[in-house]
């Protein structure tokens, strides 16, 4: 299966092999797709299947072949409504922006929710499944209905099969490469599917902060936190590398670079970059009203809580602690990369573990790279921070996307993590 894709990153061509596969999706040529100034997509795989959208980039009406769907939003830019020839659906919403039911085709169904999981699926008000779920966002192990249903999942979180408590596989999901589930084997209520998020039935997954159309390969609404997101297309999926990441509410924890201030990132070609981390939880609710988080903290646009963590010298010449620097934010930065949150925590277990690091750091001198770049065993600087800061709190420096660590001096020199913790009465 290959792609292509305009200089916005909208995919313009899929194209497949001959070879029978049914979980690729068909062919798409040029000619069939087109985007506005916007990156609004217009026309998709065929004359007749077009697009419009509000003064908000909503998707607000999608016409095939004569058959008009249309998509109703809140003032909060939450999909309300979709109405078609033998669809209605409605969605409901908390104080706090989960849904907290939908309604497909006059079948209602409530939901309960530990923090942004759902725990509990409701008709009439009375629970019709209950779930058990790992620590993870997104990971459920259990879904106790009219029968118990156990996952099995990939390592993206997808279901691909439920088994029964014997152990043998009752129901299995197979996906296209960007998500448009098949269902095979028994019938099931379970919802939560490509990358443990809700299939709806309405041709549309739910992905908390907004929807995703898998058939099309993108949200139908813009990014609510803009091109902090690091993509410039607001309307991207994980910018287009479905099979590494995923994106459970569109907030994540990044590294975030900018050009070193000089003379350091004048002296190398290309420049050599300043990196931080910026946090911007999938669970906001825990950081709500905390010190040092605020909605424009790390991102540079509202209303998500977020912060950032980084370092720089102070004029003796050591190294410390610099959270929520004026210029550390993903608005201010020329390049950002995904953190995975490590297996067996929760982001939000991650990003406290990475606030306490940084808060027990005392700091260490600040060494200079010498004019090839080089620096030794013991020499640190900000870049050596983050790194050292990641593997503190319990998680694994990612192998950079830019141009290698050559572009991010010290970057593969971490700070032992004795010098976060030690302080703090941890070694």
């Amino acid at each position: 299966m290959t792609y292509a894709y305009d200089k916005n990153g909208n995919r313009i061509t899929q194209l497949r092999q001959n070879a029978a596969a049914s979980n690729l999706p068909t062919a798409v040529v040029a000619a069939n797709i087109a985007y506005d100034a916007a990156n609004e997509l217009t026309r998709w795989n065929s004359a007749t299947t077009n697009l419009t959208y509000d003064n908000n980039g909503n998707l607000a009406t999608e016409t095939q072949s004569g058959v008009t769907t249309t998509y109703a939003w809140d003032a909060r830019n939450r999909l309300t409504g979709i109405s078609r020839a033998g669809l209605t659906a409605a969605f409901v919403y908390d104080g706090l922006g989960r849904r907290n039911s939908k309604t497909i085709n006059g079948t209602t169904t409530g939901f309960w929710y530990d923090g942004n999981d759902v725990y509990a699926e409701l008709t009439g008000g009375t629970p019709s499944a209950t779930y058990i779920r790992g620590l993870s966002i997104d990971e459920p192990y259990i879904r106790k209905g009219a029968s118990d249903e156990f996952y099995e999942a990939d390592a993206l979180g997808t279901s691909i099969a439920l088994t029964n408590v014997a152990g043998a596989s009752q129901t299995t999901y197979t996906y296209e490469p960007f998500g448009n589930a098949t269902q095979a084997g028994t019938a099931s209520g379970n919802a939560f599917q490509y990358t443990g998020r809700e299939n709806d039935g309405t041709g549309l997954d739910y992905y908390r902060a907004r929807y995703y159309s898998p058939l099309p390969q993108r949200f139908i609404s813009e990014d609510p936190i803009g091109f902090a997101g690091g993509d410039t297309n607001r309307y991207a999926y994980v910018q287009s590398a479905p099979l590494s990441w995923t994106d459970p509410d569109g907030l994540r924890v990044y590294i975030s670079g900018h050009t070193a201030a000089a003379p350091i990132g004048q002296v190398f070609t290309p420049p050599s970059y300043h990196l931080s981390l910026v946090l911007i939880p999938d669970d906001p609710l825990p950081f709500q009203g905390q010190s040092g988080w605020g909605p424009k903290q790390g991102t540079g646009v509202g209303p998500y809580p977020s912060q950032t963590l980084g370092a720089h010298s102070d004029i003796l010449l050591m190294l410390r602690s610099t959270p929520n620097y004026s210029s550390d934010n993903l608005q201010s930065g020329q390049y950002s990369q995904i953190i995975p949150t490590p297996p067996g925590m929760t982001d939000t277990q991650f990003i406290n573990n990475l606030v306490k690091a940084s808060s027990c750091f005392k700091g260490v001198p600040y060494s200079f790279p010498d004019r090839t770049g080089y620096m030794g065993a013991g020499e640190y600087n900000s870049n050596s921070y983050v790194t050292g800061l990641i593997v503190a709190a319990g998680g694994t420096p990612p192998s950079l996307t830019m141009n290698g660590q050559w572009q991010a001096l010290g970057y593969s020199n971490p700070i032992p993590s004795s010098s976060f913790w030690k302080s703090c009465g941890r070694q």
